[in-house]
C-alpha cells in the first residue's frame, strides 16, 4: 500500500518496564496497491495489548552468556512466575500431560535506540553475511517477541518450572502453550530444511577448569554454555582478555585460547549481589 494511504504504523505506549505492548495500524480512506480500503471512509484502527501472564525466573542475569538457542543447556532449569489472575492452579489444569511447551515472550532488553532493521548478521554465520531478518531469530525484530521451546518439569498452581530455556531473567512471558508431536513436526513425510542452521551446533571450544573447579555443582552447565562460545564473532582471536557472567548466582571468569581452541575457566564464585533486571 503507498504511503499516502497510511496515517501512520508506529509503537503506542511502550511502557518502560516493557509490561504492555500496543501497536496501531492507521489507514486513512482510499484504495491502495494491496487493495486495502477503510470502509465508510472511516479510518480503522488495530490494536493489540499484550500483558505479560508472567515472568521467567532463571540462572542467567544477562545476555551475555545466555544461549542463542533453547535446548542447548538442557540442565539449565527455569521457572514462569505467573501473575494474578493466572496463578490460581485453574490456568495451568493439565497442563503437567505434556513434555515440552512453548514460551510466547518479550525481548526486554533490547536497545530502544536500535530498531529493527530489514537484515540482520546472524552469528551462526559468523557476524559477517546478512540475511533478512524473517530468516532469522534477531531479537530485533519489527514486533520484539520470541518463541522458546522448553521441556516441561514440573507444574505448581502459581508456576510452570521449565528446563533449556534461552531466556535472561526477568523475561516477560505473554503466553504458555503446549508442544504437539503430531501437530508441531512435518508431516507427511515432507523434507525438513534448515537454511544455513540446518545442523545443530556443535560445541567449538574444549572447556577446561582450574584446578579443583571442575568438581563444582556448575561445572557441566558451564562447560555446555562456554563451549558454544558466547562472545560476539568480533571478538573473537583477542589475546589475553577475562570475560565474566554470572549463571545460577555465581561470578565466573575464564579466558579462550583460540589458537588452542580451548576455554580456561579462572573462578567461580558466589555472587555478592544480584544483577539488576
Amino acid at each position: 500500500m503507498p504511503r499516502e494511504n497510511w496515517e501512520g504504523c508506529f509503537w503506542a505506549g511502550w511502557g518502560a518496564d516493557w509490561r504492555r505492548v500496543h501497536y496501531v495500524h492507521l489507514c486513512r480512506e482510499g484504495k491502495g496497491d494491496s487493495g486495502l480500503r477503510c470502509e465508510g471512509g472511516h479510518v480503522t484502527v488495530f490494536a493489540v495489548n499484550l500483558v505479560p501472564i508472567g515472568y521467567l525466573r532463571g540462572p542467567f542475569a544477562e545476555k551475555f552468556g545466555t544461549p542463542r538457542q533453547p535446548g542447548l543447556v538442557p540442565g539449565a532449569e527455569a521457572l514462569v512466575e505467573l501473575v494474578s489472575p493466572w496463578d490460581t492452579g485453574e490456568a495451568v489444569r493439565g497442563l503437567e500431560g505434556f513434555s515440552h511447551v512453548w514460551l510466547l515472550f518479550g525481548f526486554h532488553l533490547n536497545d530502544p535506540v536500535s530498531p529493527a532493521r530489514s537484515t540482520v548478521r546472524p552469528p551462526r554465520l559468523g557476524g559477517n553475511e546478512r540475511v533478512g531478518v524473517f530468516a532469522s531469530r534477531s531479537p530485533y525484530r519489527p514486533n520484539p517477541i520470541g518463541l522458546s521451546l522448553v521441556k516441561l518439569c514440573r507444574v505448581l498452581p502459581d508456576r510452570v518450572v521449565v528446563a533449556g530455556a534461552d531466556l535472561v531473567d526477568g523475561t516477560p512471558i505473554y503466553d504458555i502453550k503446549p508442544w504437539l508431536a503430531w501437530a508441531d513436526r512435518p508431516v507427511g513425510g515432507e523434507e525438513e530444511a534448515g537454511g544455513f542452521a540446518g545442523a545443530a551446533p556443535e560445541a567449538a571450544l574444549e572447556v577446561a577448569f582450574t584446578f579443583g573447579l571442575e568438581r563444582h555443582p556448575l561445572a557441566p552447565d558451564l562447560e555446555r554454555i562456554l563451549g558454544f562460545d558466547p562472545r560476539p564473532a568480533y571478538q573473537r582471536g583477542w589475546v589475553g582478555r577475562i570475560y565474566g557472567m554470572v549463571y545460577a548466582g555465581h561470578e565466573v571468569q575464564w579466558q579462550v585460547d583460540d589458537v588452542r581452541g580451548c576455554v580456561q575457566v579462572i573462578s567461580i564464585r558466589e555472587s555478592i549481589e544480584k544483577k539488576p533486571e
